[in-house]
């Protein structure tokens, strides 16, 4: 923010300066649109992408633009110390954002609705999990896995060592890669490992295998944390009939 604010104050007060003019609108447009929109409704970190690129190269074309002679000593003493403690704030924040569990050490545990890093985690672990169940079914009969939230399965296929066939069912929801991908046709007959993050069987699952097992249900919590970072459940599935068709949702 720091460098689009300085580029920004170039750009309309200096008028030749068409690099920073081209940052500000490459970064500010995009930034206002994602913000404003955010006040009614989600708006996901990786729409505003390309702003972040200019905004960094803002950042540095403000950098090696100022210096100590060019510019007053109150304006360069005032950037400095924007500049060092905007460093040291995302020092802190990445670092709170790797080692949660420091906080737990020091006396102040990260309450669970605030451990905004919890998504990150425990991914390993669940793929250790899934890798121990598919090595002893796929023993007796080729085993796919899949989940109904691609999420899950993404972070299933690369954590499980095999790297087996992983599908993101389709239950009603909008459209995403692996369903560019398909390939369920491919696997009728095969056993299968199904992946949720809530306890209940889905319908549509149930009716598309010949039988259906649970598997303990597995709570992970964090290294000096109380709260539960997951709760997953897995089922052992066998005789894949088929998925029924459904409806997708938005795009």
């Amino acid at each position: 923010m720091i460098g689009l604010w300085e580029v920004g104050r170039a750009a309309f007060t200096r008028p030749g300066d068409q690099a920073a003019l081209f940052l500000f609108c490459a970064a500010v447009p995009l930034l206002a649109a994602c913000l404003i929109t955010s006040l009614w409704t989600k708006v996901q970190g990786n729409w505003a992408a390309p702003a972040y690129v200019a905004a960094a190269i803002a950042v540095a074309k403000w950098r090696l633009g100022s210096s100590a002679h060019s510019v007053s000593t109150w304006r360069w003493t005032r950037s400095r110390t924007l500049f060092v403690g905007a460093l040291a704030t995302g020092f802190l924040v990445s670092t709170i954002g790797h080692f949660p569990h420091a906080l737990a050490s020091v006396g102040l545990p990260l309450p669970a609705k605030l451990d905004l890093t919890k998504r990150l985690r425990g991914w390993a672990e669940l793929g250790a999990q899934v890798s121990a169940v598919y090595q002893e079914m796929s023993r007796s009969k080729p085993t796919f896995v899949f989940s109904d939230r691609y999420q899950i399965a993404s972070e299933v296929m690369f954590y499980v060592p095999a790297h087996p066939n992983t599908y993101n069912i389709q239950l009603g929801r909008r459209m995403n890669q692996f369903d560019v991908w398909g390939g369920t046709e491919e696997v009728r007959g095969w056993d299968a490992i199904f992946v949720a993050d809530r306890p209940d069987l889905p319908d549509a699952v149930l009716r598309s295998f010949d039988e259906v097992q649970p598997e303990r249900p597995t709570h992970l919590s964090g290294s000096g944390q109380s709260h539960s970072l997951h709760s997953w459940s897995i089922f052992r599935c066998y005789g894949f009939r088929g998925f029924p068709p459904a409806q997708q949702l938005g795009y």
